[in-house]
């Protein structure tokens, strides 16, 4: 490929072939195909590479500031989603479904203390009666000086 683009050029030594470039030919020949490769800007559009490379910078700008704008946003609607949740759960405790199953939680432990405290009044006058609380150091024994 080099060869063919006269890049580099070949002599034969002997049985193998020594591939050389002068400096000048090269650059005279990368120059040319530069030229090549790009094609000539014409009358009506002199600046037209210069244009569209003032448009790529001003549209990563334009992306740039979006980009910042965006976290901006983010960053305020993360601060407001704090606040809300804080808010909510001020509220919370007013709400009337959770002030009700409150209630209800209160008025079951309250009959299942009821039922204990009659549990155990229950069994104290069974003792008593028999006259083993005394043994049990329940109540005050009649048989101890």
């Amino acid at each position: 490929m080099l060869l063919n683009e006269n890049l580099v050029q070949t002599d034969k030594v002997a049985a193998s072939s020594v591939f050389w470039a002068q400096k000048v030919k090269l650059l005279a020949a990368r120059a040319s195909l530069k030229a090549i490769a790009i094609p000539e800007v014409s009358v009506g559009q002199p600046n037209t590479k210069l244009l569209w490379c003032s448009a790529s910078k001003t549209a990563f700008y334009k992306q740039e500031q979006e980009a910042e704008k965006r976290a901006e946003t983010v960053n305020t609607l993360e601060l407001r989603l704090r606040l809300l949740q804080e808010e909510v759960r001020a509220v919370s405790t007013c709400d009337p479904e959770r002030l009700q199953q409150l209630r209800e939680e209160i008025s079951f432990a309250r009959a299942a203390l009821e039922r204990w405290t009659d549990n155990i009044f229950i069994i104290r006058e069974g003792l008593a009666a028999r006259d083993i609380g005394c043994f049990l150091c329940f109540a005050p024994s009649p048989y101890r000086v």
